[in-house]
């Protein structure tokens, strides 16, 4: 390692935005609640101030449903949209003897994808119709200006359920993949199963990691990602995955937490200028229990995953 190159993989990620504009989206927030608008900000800057503050909206709404014991796992086929997934169908496919670990953080995965996707159209379907029933209202006037600044890709204006999806999904999929990826990363390099108790202890370990890359610049994840995450085509369906080669646990106090290997890293592209970076608008959203919604989706994508995944991997011997 280089004189003055950072030694910790946050530095190095860090590093890769030593020329990015950052801005503090949190300040941009406070202004769009307190004024009811974020106009005068670069165009990015007021979106994702925008995205934040309707991501708090609907995850509320969700909070509040997952409160009453919806599990937040559906199906969705295009003839009917989605189907609630209930806990006996997700038991019944887990107890299939050819069934993976995979398999069951894949239906979780998706389940949970389809459940928010369904509470975003929900959601734009009301605003839709309150903006015209009450177009004074401050929320309706900051939907209204939400869709008219949104980006145009050939004739199509991406609409805002679109744009907060995107938000949301990129969370969650960080989420879900790197909960699979701890039986996986402890059994190359301890050469042996992750003992059943350390699961979850590893998984909130993890969540720095996790807020590192949903803090990056947009550009800064994708050359990251790149790196460490595959995708696949089946079936006219996009599949993912993260490369449990690319990450391994590194010892900090007595305590194991799951990293970017510096090979990732050092490989990526340094982004320069551009836009400025913001951080994914999840991370300053809040839910109902004070905390970010990146922490409260991820406390409760875990407790399905304890529940669901986690038996799975035992039956299969990657945890004992």
């Amino acid at each position: 390692m280089e004189n003055g190159e950072p030694k910790t993989i946050k530095g190095r990620i860090e590093k890769l935005h030593e020329n990015i504009k950052k801005v503090d989206l949190k300040k941009v927030r406070d202004k769009l609640e307190k004024e009811g608008s974020a106009q005068g900000e670069h165009l990015k800057t007021e979106i994702n101030a925008i995205t934040s503050y309707f991501i708090e909206k609907i995850w509320l709404k969700i909070a509040e449903d997952l409160k009453k014991g919806d599990l937040g796992l559906a199906t969705r086929e295009e003839e009917i949209g989605s189907t609630a997934l209930s806990e006996e169908s997700i038991r019944k496919f887990s107890n299939i003897k050819l069934v993976r670990p995979e398999d069951v953080l894949h239906l979780l995965k998706y389940g949970s994808l389809n459940f928010l996707g369904e509470k975003v159209l929900e959601w734009q379907a009301i605003r839709e119709e309150e903006a015209v029933n009450n177009p004074d209202d401050k929320e309706n006037k900051i939907y209204q200006r939400f869709k008219s600044i949104l980006p145009v890709s050939g004739d199509q204006q991406e609409n805002p359920a679109d744009r907060i999806n995107s938000g949301m999904y990129t969370a969650e999929v960080t989420i879900w993949e790197t909960l699979g990826l701890l039986a996986k990363v402890y059994q190359q390099q301890f050469k042996q199963p992750l003992p059943q108790d350390k699961f979850k202890e590893l998984a909130k370990n993890a969540l720095p990691l996790i807020y590192q890359l949903a803090g990056s610049h947009l550009d800064v994840f994708a050359t990251l990602r790149d790196k460490f995450q595959w995708d696949v085509e089946v079936s006219n369906e996009s599949l993912e995955g993260f490369y449990s080669d690319q990450f391994y646990f590194r010892e900090e106090s007595g305590a194991l937490k799951l990293e970017l290997k510096e090979s990732v890293i050092d490989s990526a592209e340094v982004i320069s200028g551009g836009d400025p970076r913001t951080g994914c608008p999840a991370i300053y959203a809040m839910g109902p229990h004070g905390k970010n919604v990146i922490f409260e989706m991820f406390e409760w994508i875990l407790e399905l995953a304890e529940k669901y995944y986690v038996p799975v991997l035992k039956r299969e011997g990657k945890i004992i």
